[in-house]
């Protein structure tokens, strides 16, 4: 408090001396400084003595501490003497984890925009916030997104420990965040209460990313065809031999609506459709699908992508063509056309006839080149992986 005796109007006290002799100082601008505590019962206001509340500074170097209300007309900055907003900080923001979400907390107007932090069971912590979702009707939220964890030998998944139905999920439905990109994932297709949850890998670059690898070839003699049900190890992102069983291809076939080829030179050939459909699993099937197709420079075509799981000793298991569609000319490779014509891509082991794969490019497609024009021997000269999403 300021004493006014002994100034003019308009002025106030700034220093008494030991002598008594008054130091005065206008009351527009006043200012004080302080070292070490201050208390005070009551309000202290910024401003001048005749317009307190007013406009003006409170700057606390050390500790600034209320019991009650802590009113601020202005702006409020910390670590920062320049705020440009209500409350501008500069620095990090600490919520300390407040032990419980109690719906009491939130069950009025007054206590919406309320954010709370708290940590579970299992060490997993979330922001939540109080919102209000219609008349009288209040809900705690969790606002932070689940982020994804894991590597390449763990495989990833999301942080609650769920999963994205595929690969393709783990990048359009929460925070890409994390030891993430290219490598093993886990993916449970069919949801929570479903099957169990597998491990895929997952190409997260090429055309976009979200690619659930389910097949890889490298060329070489007696390696399992697409249509197997025998599972592979090998990684497909290294060029290595890889297959899922029927069963995880199907899964994968169902919450996917394009497949693609990635050959080892960069390349690749897309189309509109799973790769897979549930007949695999039934036998003697054949289904053949109308795609557009397209390759990584951006050609284009009409044609059809299609399996068999029976007739395919020779090659026939899988095969994508042009509008001339498949001819279905020997029950030694049902799905291989004659002369291997009109194939963007097509399988052909007339040597051995003993089920494996030899996969090859017959008719090229943008900068999707032919490898050989038709080529029985054992093995063939593709080297890529198959995936969907």
């Amino acid at each position: 408090k300021r004493v006014r005796e002994g100034c003019p109007a308009g002025q106030s006290i700034r220093v008494i001396d030991e002598a008594g002799a008054v130091t005065c100082e206008a009351d527009d601008g006043i200012s004080a400084s302080h070292t070490g505590d201050f208390s005070a019962t009551g309000s202290i206001k910024a401003g001048s003595p005749s317009a307190p509340g007013g406009s003006g500074d409170i700057i606390a170097a050390d500790d600034l501490m209320a019991e009650g209300d802590l009113i601020v007309k202005g702006n409020v900055g910390i670590g920062t003497t320049t705020p440009g907003a209500k409350l501008d900080i500069a620095g990090d923001i600490r919520i300390f984890d407040q032990g419980s979400l109690l719906a009491s907390d939130c069950d009025e107007v007054s206590e919406t925009g309320r954010i709370r932090y708290m940590v579970d069971a299992a060490n997993m912590g979330r922001f939540h916030g109080c919102i209000q979702r219609g008349a009288s009707k209040y809900t705690w939220v969790t606002l932070n997104n689940t982020f994804i964890r894991g590597d390449n030998a763990s495989g990833r998944t999301y942080s609650n420990g769920t999963h994205a139905r595929s690969c393709h999920g783990y990048i359009s439905g929460e925070n890409y965040y994390g030891a993430t990109g290219d490598g093993v994932y886990w993916v449970d297709p069919d949801g929570a209460g479903g099957g169990a949850p597998f491990k895929v890998y997952c190409d997260m670059t090429t055309d976009g990313g979200g690619w659930t690898i389910v097949y890889a070839a490298t060329g070489r003699d007696s390696e399992q065809a697409m249509v197997s049900d025998s599972e592979i190890t090998g990684n497909p992102l290294a060029f290595q031999h890889y297959n899922l069983d029927r069963r995880k291809k199907i899964a994968i076939s169902s919450v996917s609506s394009h497949s693609i080829l990635v050959r080892n030179n960069a390349t690749w050939l897309k189309w509109n459709h799973a790769l897979f459909d549930n007949d695999l699993l039934s036998a003697n099937k054949h289904p053949h699908y109308t795609v557009s197709i397209t390759a990584s420079n951006g050609a284009k075509a009409s044609g059809y992508a299609g399996w068999s799981n029976y007739y395919n000793l020779g090659g026939g298991d899988y095969g994508v063509v042009t509008s001339a569609a498949f001819d279905h000319h020997s029950s030694t490779y049902y799905h291989l056309n004659g002369g291997c014509a009109n194939h963007y891509f097509y399988s052909f082991s007339l040597s051995a006839r003993d089920g494996d794969a030899g996969y090859d490019v017959n008719t090229g497609l943008g900068n999707w080149s032919a490898t050989d024009g038709c080529n029985g021997g054992e093995g063939g000269k593709l080297v890529f992986y198959a995936g969907m999403k």
